[in-house]
């Protein structure tokens, strides 16, 4: 009785492996042919939907936003200053965190630059 259900439980074992394995083999198939099309993954503007879309068209979609609403580059990250800050306040925040959550939690927090 012992062989025959461990036989089961190596079967089924083997049939969720091989599943696995189509799906792992269907995932790399789409991927291949979203990378060769030169296309990608994003969500669409409205609603909570994966599209697929040539990166050319998504290239030419955010520079006519950008465009159209007069977006401008910042000369300097903003960032880096927003984060000094926290982390001088969490440092002197000694009142609602502990030293050891202090001196570890700003690196946590620091930005990574573009």
């Amino acid at each position: 009785m012992a062989m025959n259900k461990l036989k089961q439980i190596y079967n089924s074992n083997n049939s969720v492996k091989i599943i696995h394995k189509l799906h792992q083999y269907i995932l790399n198939k789409i991927k291949h042919k979203i990378t060769a099309g030169k296309a990608m993954l994003t969500q669409s503007d409205k609603g909570r939907t994966t599209v697929i879309i040539y990166k050319r068209d998504y290239d030419e979609k955010v520079h006519t936003f950008l465009t159209e609403n007069d977006i401008q580059p910042i000369p300097k990250n903003p960032m880096n200053k927003d984060c000094k800050i926290i982390r001088e306040t969490l440092q002197k925040s000694d009142l609602i965190f502990t030293k050891n959550q202090i001196r570890h939690n700003p690196k946590k927090i620091q930005h990574h630059p573009n």
